[in-house]
């Protein structure tokens, strides 16, 4: 059950006749989401026991996932449409009136390098007499990037976009990985073809503006593929992104 923060109501195209979207026949119905599991994907693969523990605890206990959501409505039998944002876990119901929909929308972090990961709705639903809880099929809209903190002493982004909100300052530490959520945004076309994201890897401790003594990494130069993890290798002369890991 959860709170709604704002319902906007859109008539796109004839409809034959006038649709009330919170009318007596309107169920009341709890929203939810839950995440894919298909190969490739972020869900527990290969021997790391860091990434496996990281994965329960942060992702599936949803702990690193964006508090709200914007999801659109279309009743594919009259074209109505509307739009409702929220908060995940704010116990309210939302009014739905039986039939079949097309839903999309997306529930995502604020920067574009972000502690928390962000995903995408698109799918046909049918609500029913009885339904109670409408879970939705989660996408990823990121990648996740890792590394682990062994004779790792800072982590720090940097950016020539105007928008200093695009990123935050460095990799989150959870216990022994630093991660950070690389937005699709990021790969879009056109968003950041005249920008940079870069990331600094200190291997040791630094305050300040110094950054120590570290390599770059280059966000931007690489080709994310969203819904996978890569880890950030140290080869003794740099570090580097590895091809995608997979099953």
């Amino acid at each position: 059950m959860f709170f709604i923060l704002l319902i906007s109501l859109f008539l796109y195209g004839c409809t034959k006749e006038s649709v009330d979207p919170t009318n007596a026949k309107d169920l009341k119905i709890s929203i939810d989401y839950a995440f894919p599991v298909i190969s490739g994907d972020m869900t527990p693969k290969g021997s790391s026991t860091s990434y496996l523990n990281f994965y329960n605890k942060y992702i599936v206990g949803k702990i690193l996932t964006p508090k709200t959501y914007n999801i659109n409505f279309v009743n594919l039998e009259n074209n109505y449409q509307w739009g409702i944002s929220g908060l995940w876990g704010a116990h309210d119901l939302i009014s739905v009136p039986p039939g079949k929909y097309r839903i999309f929308g997306d529930s995502r972090a604020v920067e574009d390098c972000s502690d928390v990961c962000s995903f995408t709705f698109s799918d046909t639903i049918i609500i029913s007499s009885v339904t109670v809880t409408l879970t939705l099929k989660a996408r990823y809209a990121c990648s996740l990037l890792l590394l682990d903190t062994t004779n790792i002493g800072r982590t720090q982004f940097s950016s020539t976009h105007p928008n200093p909100l695009v990123i935050t300052k460095g990799m989150m530490k959870t216990e022994d990985l630093y991660h950070s959520f690389i937005s699709d945004q990021v790969n879009s076309s056109g968003v950041y073809s005249n920008y940079s994201i870069d990331l600094w890897i200190a291997s040791r401790p630094t305050l300040g503006a110094d950054f120590g003594t570290g390599m770059s990494i280059s966000i931007t130069g690489q080709k994310w593929q969203p819904g996978k993890y890569y880890y950030i290798e140290n080869t003794g002369n740099g570090y580097i992104v590895p091809p995608m890991t997979g099953n």
